[in-house]
Formats: structure tokens, C-alpha cells, sequence
């Protein structure tokens, strides 16, 4: 029989006391900045807490390295993001014992994130022909996707977190060796008045592709900046216009859908059963063919369409994942289902990301790109509303909210203009001819 009265005095006498001591799963990772410095129990709260103050360097390198990129050029602000990341990333090795030097460091690691993928699209689409400019873009989102499948085969090697830092960011010292191969944006040097030096760009393009170029090249370029007289512009100038101010917005909408639901995929993945860096690998496997998927859809369909019927298809993937998950630990079926289906929307939702990319590039006249792109991906990183459904660790709800992220940019899109052989803007006082045809 249980004594009561003697389970109230041990109750009674039983003081609670901090733990100092905790033993952690390393089935996975040998180590982690989490396990190494004990951010457990009452300091749980620091790695969700990361993962928003990342956001914010995001955010804030998204608007600096924009402008940066219309008034110094895509080439100086791709080298200093490059600086900027390999720098403040080592820097966070050492200082993981102080959380608020490395919560600083990890601000300012991701503050020059963007230029990393951003600037080097911006030259591609730049000199590259109009009619091939969709496969440039598809190309640099495969270069993205074999990052996303290397990655995980890394982690799974090393699986220990100082060294995984060290060998994600050393690597892009060598792009410094690139820097005469990289040539600035022609289309920027002639809107800055600099046309000799688009001018040697121009030639040497020519030269390699076999084409002759026109011997009036230089005076061409000069009469075509004086002429449009192209000034850099800061971000209220996308709301100069009704017609730019609608497609900024709707534009936003569009990639905060796709962000949404492609990030917090990743966030969750550990919500996913069997191996963390497996899942991880899966997933990344097929955002190549998400990304060849939207490129064919975009030229064969059109982008608005495309980009609406993926986000619809993506609502219906998630209420039948949202169906399943109760049966992802009880069957033997369940976590395979739900694999495939989650490595269907990682597909689809990739795809969507190429289109937002290619109507980009329609919707704005070229002085605004790296400003609209910059503008556009901003909202989408606010990691805090993004990581608030981890916290909550309710799977169902979770994918509940996913599934339902969609639905009003599938709406939305369906009132963007249609791009596909559109006539594209060329100067800021052109939006309000975009959808226009190019023989109209």
C-alpha cells in the first residue's frame, strides 16, 4: 500500500533545482552550437531567437546591397556581400560562449547574403540574349538546387558544427579569383555614362560568340545614354506609378507565398521521420527539376498561369499531407507517403520561384531590377512570423497554415500581366506599356 502521508513529506521536503548537467542525442550531429553551450530549458528560446535576428541582417543587406548594386554596380556589391559572409560567419566560431557577440556576428553574416545569388543574376540576365534570358535564369536556380543536394552529404560527413561553418563559407575565397573573369553589367555601365567600358564588354561578348559587332558600337552607346539619361533610384520610386506600385505589391505577394511555404519546409524538416540529412537531400533533389519544370510550364503556358496552378495544386498536396501526418510514426506506409508528397510541393514550389524570377525581369524597366528584387524578397525572409509555427509544434496545424498560405497569391496571380512575349519596359516612365506585345 502507498503511506500517503509519506509521499507528502518527500513532496514536502523535495526542493526543485536547476539542471547542470544534460546528456544529448548524437546519433545525427556529434556536436552543435546548441549542445555545446547548453542552449536548453530556460534558453531554448535562442535558436528560434537566431533564426529572427538572421532575418534581420537579411533584411537589412537586402535594401543596402540593392542599392548598392543600382549606384556602385552588381559587381562591386556581389564581391562585398561575398567579404561581408566569409568574414562575420568565421568570426561566429570562436564567440559561441557569448551569445549576444554571436547573435551580432550572425546578423552580420546575413546581411551580405543576397548579393551572394542576386547580383551574379542580375549580370547573367543582363547580357544575356532576351529570347534565352528564361534558361540563364534556370540555370542559376540548378546551381542553387546542387547546393541544397551537396550540402546535406557534407553535414552527414562532418556533422559537427565549427568545422561545417568553416567549409560552407571558405570556399567563396576563390571567387575572388573570378574577378576579371566577371565582367560588370554593360546595361549598368551605360545608364552610369561609363560606355567605353560597356563598350570593351560588348566587344569582347561579340568576340566570343562569333558575332561581329557594329563599328559604330561606341557612339551608339553614348547617343543611347544621353538619350535616356537613367538615373539610379532609390525604393519609394517603385510606388512613383500606379502600375509599378500594383505589380510591386502583387509581385510581393507572390514570393512571400512561395517563401513561405519553401522555408518553413526546411525548418520542419526534422518533423519529417527517418535521417535528418537524408530528408534534407531528398528535398533538395528535386528542386532541379522544379526548376526545368516552371521553365518549360513558363514557355509553354505562360508564367501567369503556371504560377497560379502551381500554387492551387500546392493547397491540395497540403491538405493531403495534413490528412497523413497522424499516420507518419504508426504505419509502415505513413513517413514514405508524406516523404513524397512533401518532395512534390518542395518540387512545385521551386518552380514558382523561376516564375516569380522571369516575371521579374518582364514587369520592371532594368534601372529598377535590383531595387525591385530587392523589395520583393524582403518580406518573404521575416523568419520571426515564419519560425512562430515551430515554436508551436503542432504538425497538423502547421501544415494546416501552409496549406492554406497559397490560396490568396493563387488568386492574386491570376491579375498579374501576362509576360510571356510580352513587350518589356525599358525605361522608368514605360511600366504602364508592360503586357503589351512585342509587335504592339
Amino acid at each position: 500500500m502507498l503511506d500517503v502521508n509519506a509521499t507528502k513529506r518527500i513532496q514536502n521536503d523535495t526542493e526543485l533545482a536547476a539542471c547542470s548537467a544534460w546528456s544529448y542525442d548524437t546519433s545525427e550531429f556529434l556536436d552543435t552550437a546548441v549542445t555545446e553551450n547548453d542552449w536548453v530549458c530556460q534558453k531554448a528560446h535562442y535558436t528560434p531567437d537566431l533564426f529572427t535576428l538572421a532575418v534581420v541582417g537579411l533584411i537589412l543587406g537586402t535594401f543596402v546591397f540593392s542599392t548598392i548594386a543600382d549606384f556602385f554596380g552588381r559587381k562591386t556589391s556581389f564581391y562585398v556581400g561575398t567579404a561581408t559572409v566569409i568574414i562575420f560567419t568565421l568570426c561566429m566560431i570562436p564567440t559561441s560562449y557569448n551569445f549576444h557577440i554571436f547573435a551580432f556576428f550572425k546578423v552580420a553574416a546575413a546581411f551580405g547574403m543576397l548579393p551572394l545569388f542576386q547580383s551574379p543574376l542580375n549580370i547573367l540576365c543582363e547580357i544575356s540574349n532576351v529570347s534565352k534570358r528564361g534558361y540563364v535564369i534556370c540555370y542559376a536556380c540548378l546551381a542553387w538546387s546542387l547546393g541544397n543536394i551537396a550540402f546535406p552529404l557534407v553535414g552527414y560527413l562532418i556533422a559537427s558544427w565549427k568545422p561545417l561553418k568553416v567549409v560552407s563559407v571558405v570556399p567563396l575565397a576563390f571567387l575572388f579569383f573570378t574577378w576579371k573573369l566577371l565582367p560588370e553589367s554593360p546595361r549598368w555601365l551605360v545608364s552610369k555614362g561609363r560606355t567605353k567600358e560597356a563598350t570593351v564588354i560588348l566587344k569582347k561578348i561579340a568576340e566570343t560568340n562569333d558575332v561581329i559587332h557594329p563599328l559604330i558600337l561606341d557612339r551608339g552607346l553614348k547617343n543611347y545614354s544621353e538619350s535616356t539619361k537613367e538615373q539610379s533610384m532609390g525604393y519609394l520610386s517603385l510606388f512613383g506609378s500606379s502600375v509599378l506600385a500594383i505589380r510591386t505589391i502583387l509581385m510581393t505577394i507572390g514570393f512571400t507565398a512561395s517563401a513561405f511555404v519553401y522555408y518553413q519546409m526546411v525548418i520542419n524538416v526534422s518533423n519529417m521521420a527517418g535521417n535528418t540529412f537524408l530528408n534534407l537531400f531528398l528535398l533538395g533533389l528535386v528542386e532541379g527539376p522544379g526548376n526545368m519544370l516552371g521553365t518549360i510550364m513558363a514557355n509553354k503556358i505562360g508564367r501567369r498561369w503556371t504560377h497560379s496552378g502551381l500554387l492551387l495544386f500546392n493547397s491540395v498536396l497540403f491538405a493531403a499531407v495534413m490528412g497523413l501526418v497522424q499516420f507518419q510514426y504508426t504505419t509502415t506506409w505513413g513517413s514514405a507517403v508524406i516523404s513524397f508528397l512533401c518532395m512534390f510541393l518542395k518540387m512545385n514550389i521551386s518552380a514558382t520561384f523561376v516564375l516569380l524570377t522571369f516575371r521579374q525581369w518582364k514587369c520592371f524597366p532594368p534601372v529598377f531590377v535590383s531595387l525591385a528584387l530587392g523589395s520583393v524578397l524582403s518580406f518573404p525572409k521575416h523568419q520571426h512570423w515564419r519560425s512562430l509555427l515551430h515554436r508551436i509544434g503542432n504538425n497538423r496545424f502547421e501544415i494546416s497554415i501552409l496549406g492554406h498560405v497559397p490560396h490568396l497569391p493563387d488568386g492574386l496571380c491570376r491579375h498579374l500581366i501576362p509576360t510571356r512575349n510580352s513587350w518589356r519596359p525599358s525605361l522608368p516612365d514605360d511600366p504602364g506599356r508592360i503586357g503589351q506585345t512585342s509587335s504592339g
